[in-house]
């Protein structure tokens, strides 16, 4: 990833989604344009040629291409390594970003910097709200 600071580092980590991750790439592009930012995508030993699409459709996407797959969190780690982005973006590869989202998202974090981690809002296609995981809380040792 770049050595410069930037407003937004999205990390994308793919196993076996190349059309899914195609359509995200594009919806991060398109609405990205007004924003600084820097995506990689960290492929785990697809075998549906996801890792040869990025390269090929997307040379302005930094691809980390494993030769095993490593799970999400491990595979997610070369990347935030290299990531120079003011806020980071962990994103799933069937995510399809909405305009203006990124910037909102951006706004919103550097507006609270209290805050370690934001979760955003998950519209599903239909364009209705889906409840967002339970994330574990804070517990004092």
């Amino acid at each position: 990833m770049s050595a410069q600071s930037l407003e937004l580092s999205i990390i994308i980590v793919s196993y076996n989604t190349r059309n899914m991750l195609r359509d995200c790439l594009h919806s991060v592009i398109n609405t990205t344009q007004d924003i600084e930012t820097e995506i990689a995508v960290v492929d785990n030993d697809s075998a549906d040629g996801s890792a040869e699409m990025v390269a090929d459709e997307f040379p302005e996407v930094q691809l980390i291409a494993n030769n095993t797959n490593l799970g999400f969190a491990a595979a997610t780690n070369p990347a935030m390594a290299r990531a120079c982005g003011e806020v980071l973006l962990m994103l799933n590869p069937d995510t399809e970003v909405q305009p203006g989202a990124l910037e909102h998202l951006v706004s919103f974090v550097r507006s609270h910097p209290w805050m370690g981690a934001v979760g955003p809002r998950i519209v599903g296609p239909a364009g209705e709200i889906e409840a967002s995981p339970r994330l574990p809380g804070v517990h004092n040792a």
